[in-house]
């Protein structure tokens, strides 16, 4: 891999995180009627918008809180649901949540 020398850099338009409005995650499930019931019957979100065929998937944007999951059937994630990193979910109410969701 070639690397850029560190003054090509400033030479390129450098991206102001103050402009950025939100980071949405996108995680590929297997079922997405599954995923969509624990995502709305169990974790308390809405249906923002769901479409049945869009980029050889099923996509689903889930919001709640004003926080929004894009969860996606697509080929292009792969060809099974996974997870390589960490969702940090930061809320109140936690204690009532874990009772709702234990059982």
């Amino acid at each position: 891999m070639r690397r850029i020398a560190p003054r090509r850099w400033r030479q390129h338009r450098v991206l102001n995180l103050a402009n950025v409005k939100s980071v949405v995650p996108v995680l590929k499930v297997g079922d997405m009627q599954r995923a969509v019931g624990l995502y709305t019957e169990v974790l308390g979100f809405e249906i923002g918008w769901q479409t049945d065929d869009d980029g050889g998937g099923e996509n689903c944007v889930l919001e709640a809180g004003g926080v929004s999951v894009l969860i996606s059937t697509g080929s292009h994630l792969g060809d099974k649901p996974q997870f390589s990193g960490t969702l940090d979910v930061a809320m109140t109410g936690v204690r009532d949540f874990f009772e709702k969701v234990r059982h």
